[in-house]
């Protein structure tokens, strides 16, 4: 999918992948991941930002930015950014309300990720995810040890590449 995860425009009851990425509230497709291709939403997979920072990123990204991209500090001299981090607070609040009523009421599994942890350290919020999936028995990774290392050295990789070309 451009610009986006592979995945990320399939259907979740098409069975194709075991997590589904969704910012959408109050659906069946929210963060969700699944037993089968039969099953709807097993439990879910909430990231969550903080959302000052989650706002302040996304108001970059709309000006032109692109999801690493770092904008000019006039942008938010725009007057249309006031009412961008109001709506997008309320969305923030709306999201996670709506993933902990969901979590409540259907009595789902549910593991929570901070995405300043997963930025910190990727590797190690990686083998929570797995811990976290195993022991709901959604999925059991017989190698898991050699993929958190190649994790690691991707991210490695990622970062140098990262500084080489920013400083």
């Amino acid at each position: 999918h451009n610009n986006g995860l592979l995945g990320e425009i399939t259907e979740p009851e098409e069975g194709k992948t075991l997590f589904q990425k969704s910012h959408r509230i109050g659906n069946s497709k929210l963060s969700v991941f699944q037993k089968s291709s039969s099953s709807s939403m097993n439990g879910i997979l909430f990231v969550i930002r903080n959302p000052f920072d989650a706002t302040v990123a996304e108001w970059k990204r709309e000006k032109g930015g692109g999801h690493t991209g770092q904008g000019n500090e006039n942008i938010f001299k725009d007057e249309k950014w006031i009412l961008m981090a109001e709506k997008s607070l309320k969305r923030w609040v709306v999201l996670t309300k709506n993933v902990l009523e969901k979590y409540e009421n259907e009595k789902l599994p549910l593991h929570i990720i901070l995405y300043e942890d997963l930025v910190r350290n990727a590797t190690h919020e990686m083998e929570r995810v797995l811990d976290f999936i195993e022991q709901e028995d959604y999925f059991f990774v017989e190698d898991r040890e050699m993929r958190l290392r190649c994790l690691q050295k991707v991210i490695i990789f990622q970062l140098r590449k990262f500084y080489s070309f920013s400083h």
